[in-house]
């Protein structure tokens, strides 16, 4: 899998945190299976957007009470990603299932890489974050995560 600039974990780090979620007892199952009760979870689950358009999370976990969507966003070297976090912010807000497939209003958004750990970048996901907790009063919740191991860490808090 080749690492991906602006969205999504790199290759490595994907295959890292699936592999993570199966050693920690997690089913990785299909998005065409209906989801098992138990601890499981889907890749590329679908979501309608606040463009009323089909849009996908990395992943959504269910660790038997809760469901939880797993976002995460991959950056080195300055670019534009960071816009785009308005975008999930609203996203977050107002998204609803698609056609079925399983969703949470309970986000986890991870941020890795060097762009992430300092100026624009690092103010960035201090919005992102600002916002999140904010709204924790409302049916929805947001973590944001800053590095790869700090998710992991927080996903086996969760679990």
């Amino acid at each position: 899998m080749a690492k991906k600039k602006g969205s999504g974990c790199n290759g490595k780090r994907w295959e890292e945190a699936i592999h993570a979620l199966e050693l920690a007892g997690y089913a990785n199952i299909a998005r065409t299976e209906f989801p098992p009760s138990g601890k499981w979870f889907m890749r590329d689950v679908y979501y309608r957007t606040i463009y009323n358009t089909r849009g996908r999370h990395e992943f959504v976990l269910c660790n038997e009470r809760n469901l939880l969507t797993v976002e995460c966003k991959f950056q080195e070297t300055g670019g534009s990603v960071d816009e785009k976090l308005p975008y999930l912010f609203e996203s977050w807000l107002r998204s609803e299932s698609y056609q079925g497939y399983p969703f949470s209003r309970h986000w986890l958004v991870a941020f890795d890489g060097l762009y992430f750990q300092k100026g624009r970048g690092a103010n960035a996901v201090e919005w992102l974050r600002l916002r999140g907790n904010r709204h924790e009063s409302s049916r929805r919740s947001m973590t944001v995560t800053n590095g790869f191991l700090q998710m992991l860490d927080w996903l086996k808090e969760w679990s």
